[in-house]
């Protein structure tokens, strides 16, 4: 650990500077080691990032603050190809009138009121996958199952074919770190060949659809982007790769995530167990103590001072939800699973203001009919080996291949 002296404090307050390998290696601990004493530290690669509860929320709506849009990129040396191109056309890495732009023509589709017509789908989904397992008496809750549900889910939402769902999610997996924080410059070359991969298979499917228009999602986007000109050609590309690495990669590590801690909390899981009423809170509150991503990117528009010390202005910063969720200032008794909690009615894991999660809806109808399914096809499911780990301290977090095994005579 290293010192930064471009934080300034009455008391002479200098910013741990952290490198990422401490930060990987348990960053639960390092956040409530931080939190208590100040409100942000650094990490090497220069990045900003916000502990406390009060400011990460209010940091996600403030004037003070915008999103990231090509600066966390430009640290790691990257000003073209096919990155470039994704992060200075894409709608997470826009603000005002363009990130408004962007994201108008989908919020329609992942409206709440939208989603829960599709829960019917999104229920037979993952009913048709468990099917398939169920004889088997065991699986790789990972890939044959989590991996399965969002992506085919999102297939069907945008209208792509079910044959490409193994081909895109391929992809996506390999591209899906540049929306982490621990991504550095030596992963910049096989980062921009999955971007130029998933770009050229987005590319491909608008083409087809500009001359063949089918009843779906980009079939609609194309012909209301020709009518008012809203979106040029590379900005309609870009958005419907962001829907699908959003609609196919956090949601599947959030499945994994929060079935291993419910059964490494055995009371819980029984609960649930015993009253499938409890899924919903059940969801919620694994994403409070296990998220699946970590933080919210921002940059400083100002100077902003935080508990006396000065958080510099033009700043790549992280508003790390992940120690929000865990602060003793917002939650009683953080560190301790209780599926019985009462939450924030806006759940802080998606994010705040304007660029809240737009999947949100989604996510939590597939994470609801996973859980369920699970509880109601294979109660007696337990751990095949060990629990795996999850691993990220801010951006999108990944969670290693978990083995289960259940009673194939108690399946359902």
């Amino acid at each position: 650990m290293t010192l930064d002296n471009s934080a300034q404090r009455s008391t002479n307050f200098r910013v741990p500077v952290l490198p990422i390998s401490t930060l990987s290696a348990d960053p639960h601990r390092v956040y409530r080691h931080y939190r208590k004493e100040i409100p942000f530290i650094l990490s090497e690669a220069g990045v900003y990032l916000i502990l406390r509860a009060d400011d990460v929320l209010s940091l996600c709506s403030d004037a003070k603050t915008r999103q990231v849009e090509t600066e966390l990129v430009t640290l790691r040396g990257v000003e073209d190809g096919p990155i470039w191109e994704f992060v200075r056309n894409g709608m997470l890495t826009s603000n005002g009138d363009v990130h408004l732009r962007r994201r108008s023509p989908l919020t329609r589709t992942f409206a709440f009121k939208m989603i829960d017509a599709l829960r019917p789908l999104i229920r037979e989904t993952v009913a048709q996958i468990a099917d398939t397992a169920a004889p088997d008496g065991g699986m790789d809750l990972l890939e044959d199952f989590a991996a399965l549900i969002p992506a085919r889910i999102i297939a069907s939402i945008l209208g792509l074919p079910q044959d490409d769902v193994n081909r895109f999610t391929e992809i996506v997996y390999r591209f899906s770190p540049l929306l982490g924080g621990s991504w550095r410059a030596q992963d910049v070359p096989q980062l921009q060949r999955a971007a130029g991969e998933l770009r050229s298979y987005v590319a491909d499917v608008v083409a087809k659809r500009s001359y063949e228009k089918n009843n779906d999602f980009v079939s609609k986007l194309l012909s209301d982007v020709e009518s008012d000109g809203s979106l040029s050609a590379e900005e309609v590309i870009t958005q419907i790769m962001t829907l699908i690495v959003g609609g196919s990669d956090t949601t599947r590590s959030a499945i994994v995530i929060q079935l291993a801690v419910l059964l490494q909390h055995p009371e819980q899981w029984n609960a649930v167990l015993d009253n499938h009423d409890l899924v919903p809170k059940a969801v919620l509150e694994c994403l409070r103590y296990e998220p699946a991503i970590g933080s919210v990117p921002r940059f400083t528009t100002t100077d902003i001072e935080l508990d006396g010390a000065l958080l510099p202005a033009n700043k790549a910063c992280s508003l790390v939800t992940m120690s929000a969720l865990r602060d003793e200032h917002l939650y009683n008794d953080p560190d301790r699973l209780d599926i019985t909690r009462e939450q924030l009615k806006w759940h802080p894991v998606f994010g705040a203001g304007a660029h809240r999660c737009l999947g949100e809806a989604l996510a939590k109808a597939e994470l609801e009919e996973a859980l369920t399914v699970l509880a109601e096809r294979f109660p007696t499911i337990r751990a095949a080996g060990a629990f795996p780990k999850v691993t990220g301290f801010s951006g999108i977090r990944t969670v290693q291949n978990f083995p289960v095994t259940w009673d194939v005579n108690r399946a359902r």
